[in-house]
């Protein structure tokens, strides 16, 4: 029997245990289970962005390579930094004592929020970079397949941080979504937001929103119409 420990809520930057058996599906793979040691990092000053931007740019540029259009939030690795408001990781170990240390090599997983009613989720994305694959341990240096039972192992603590930010993100920020992103910030929890109250706060400017049924609505983004769904929590 898998035996499931209980993750503590701490401050920033502490240890977490994270418990890859949160997922029915892992624990089906999994007949030896164990916890998984991780550090919940939370990034709030922007010198710090600025110093580790490079490295977060290519992060969620590998991220989104499948996305169509890519990687849209930020303009470059210098607006990402100055325009966001927190950043919160998941990684591998213990969190370094001086932020500006951290290696994304070792971030399972990474979301970046602005400060718009609250935190806006903006991007979200898990390490899909060459050198993180080798430093999380599923490639070896030369570049390497290391075996699936590493690889299972590496997925499943990959969807176990993953699913502990999806939740944290819908509990303290919100964000809009569409297609599978939208499946799994509803499975987290996240709670549609009327559209209408968004128009009223000015979130959209002066930009054309069609309010359609749902709580969904459609919005011009990068030249084309989207149907999106605002969910998660805001600050009025």
């Amino acid at each position: 029997m898998i035996k499931l420990r209980v993750t503590k809520s701490t401050k920033a930057n502490s240890n977490y245990i994270t418990h890859p058996a949160i997922f029915s599906t892992a624990a089906k793979l999994l007949s030896n289970a164990t916890a998984i040691n991780s550090a919940h990092i939370h990034v709030t000053d922007n010198n710090t962005m600025r110093t580790l931007a490079k490295q977060g740019w290519e992060f969620m540029n590998a991220a989104y390579e499948f996305v169509p259009g890519g990687f849209l939030s930020f303009d470059d690795d210098v607006d990402m930094a100055d325009s966001s408001a927190k950043w919160y990781l998941v990684y591998d170990g213990e969190a370094p004592k001086d932020q500006r240390d951290i290696e994304f090599d070792k971030v399972y997983c990474a979301v970046m929020c602005k400060n718009k009613l609250g935190l806006k989720v903006v991007a979200v994305g898990k390490n899909r970079t060459d050198s993180g694959k080798e430093q999380l341990g599923t490639h070896s240096e030369d570049g390497k397949d290391i075996g699936k039972g590493r690889k299972l192992d590496f997925k499943i603590r990959q969807q176990a941080a993953l699913r502990k930010m999806y939740v944290w993100a819908m509990k303290n920020g919100w964000g809009e979504f569409s297609g599978a992103a939208e499946k799994v910030m509803r499975s987290a929890g996240g709670r549609v937001i009327d559209p209408q109250t968004l128009i009223d706060t000015g979130v959209f400017g002066n930009r054309q929103v069609n309010i359609l049924d749902d709580g969904y609505y459609e919005r011009v983004i990068g030249g084309h119409m989207h149907r999106k769904i605002a969910l998660g929590v805001i600050d009025v």
